[in-house]
């Protein structure tokens, strides 16, 4: 009668491979791990389970087969890796078994597309679907000068992480502006009149440099605030001559 003295070997006792996130392979055989058992054939001390001696619920194994599937979705912003240990264990008394490792990495692909850093401060206003913010400069604000800076941040990898900006064209008047591509900064392309315009509506996009390409938008309204003169009186000195030359009289400058 054959003892049970031969553990099950696995023919690959370390696995790595690379699976794209997103769901198309739900329910897709992913690999298959091998194990042979040198005891006599067709006897419970040679008939081999498998089984992970550490759960994931994105992967399954069937028993039989050592065949391993993907149960559900990856998402590398959730977890970019795992290390499936796989067992192989005979049937017999006492029962021997053997450890495989899988090690599993997630590719990324460009699904996060870029978001926009909430605006703070007075005048501004954000939510879940958009953020947008209110900037006010002075007329006499130079050509060239800073209103204000964009930021949006893309969790995805590579190019696919990459940001550039732009203005939106929708005839708001955001060619008196320019918005630097790589920094979001904006600043004033030319002079502003506050008579022919006292309030821009500004579309900004993120774009990423994936493929294909994911942008978001945000808002920007720059009020243009007039000049204003102050008019400050003072009295000025008047000398009359009275046949006195030091006779002077003061008069008040009027508005």
């Amino acid at each position: 009668m054959d003892s049970n003295d031969c553990p099950p070997i696995f023919t690959k006792s370390a696995l790595k491979i690379k699976i794209g996130e997103g769901s198309e392979l739900v329910g897709e055989e992913i690999l298959q791990v091998t194990a042979f058992d040198e005891d006599e054939p067709g006897s419970p001390n040679s008939l081999i389970t498998y089984r992970f001696l550490n759960s994931y619920p994105e992967f399954t194994i069937d028993e039989k087969s050592g065949t391993i599937r993907l149960n559900r979705d990856l998402d590398r912003e959730r977890q970019d890796a795992y290390e499936l240990l796989v067992t192989a264990e005979d049937g017999g008394t006492p029962k021997l078994s053997s450890i495989a490792v899988v090690s599993i990495q997630v590719e990324d692909k460009n699904d996060c597309p870029p978001k926009f850093e909430s605006f703070g401060g007075t005048g501004s206003s954000s939510s879940s679907l958009s953020t947008s913010r209110v900037v006010k400069v002075m007329e006499d604000w130079p050509v060239g000068g800073v209103v204000t800076q964009v930021v949006a941040r893309d969790q995805d990898l590579g190019m696919a992480g990459k940001i550039r900006y732009s203005l939106v064209e929708t005839g708001a008047g955001e060619e008196d502006f320019i918005l630097d591509e790589i920094s979001g900064v904006l600043r004033i392309k030319r002079k502003l009149d506050y008579e022919t315009s006292s309030i821009y509506n500004l579309t900004v996009r993120a774009k990423d440099l994936g493929t294909p390409s994911l942008h978001s938008e945000t808002f920007i309204v720059v009020e243009v605030s007039i000049i204003s003169f102050l008019v400050i009186s003072t009295p000025f000195v008047v000398s009359i001559g009275l046949g006195n030359c030091n006779d002077q009289q003061i008069f008040p400058l009027l508005d």
